[in-house]
């Protein structure tokens, strides 16, 4: 079964051209434009992987990863960030963040990030 990522982008542009690409790359995906949309499809469907645009309408990147921790959720997060050096302050690996990608995206680099994840992802779920 391929691999389903989770995209949370609220401009629609983004995230079209990011369902396209990673469709065309055989993966399933499954969006969402707000963070409440996305806890709701963190219950009910197997994810993978999500990127996460960190500025929501309803809430912001860094509080949707939480919510989405305590709820149970245990997949890596890729954030989209349009202003890298706005993103974070602190470390967030421990919310399961494993890149932070500036927008707009490089879909060769994006291409890689999700190989990678999911690779070690595959890794991990073998040990």
């Amino acid at each position: 079964m391929n691999p389903s990522i989770l995209i949370v982008e609220d401009e629609q542009a983004m995230r079209l051209l990011l369902r396209e690409f990673l469709e065309i790359l055989g993966y399933n995906v499954i969006v969402a434009e707000q963070g409440q949309e996305a806890i709701d499809i963190s219950r009910t469907a197997p994810v993978d992987l999500a990127f996460l645009d960190l500025n929501l309408p309803d809430m912001n990147g860094l509080e949707l990863m939480q919510r989405l921790r305590a709820g149970g959720a245990v997949f890596p997060f890729v954030v989209l960030s349009a202003n890298l050096r706005e993103s974070f302050s602190g470390d967030v690996t421990p919310l399961g963040v494993r890149e932070i990608l500036e927008k707009p995206v490089d879909l060769d680099v994006l291409e890689s990030v999700v190989k990678k994840i999911l690779s070690t992802a595959a890794g991990d779920a073998a040990a």
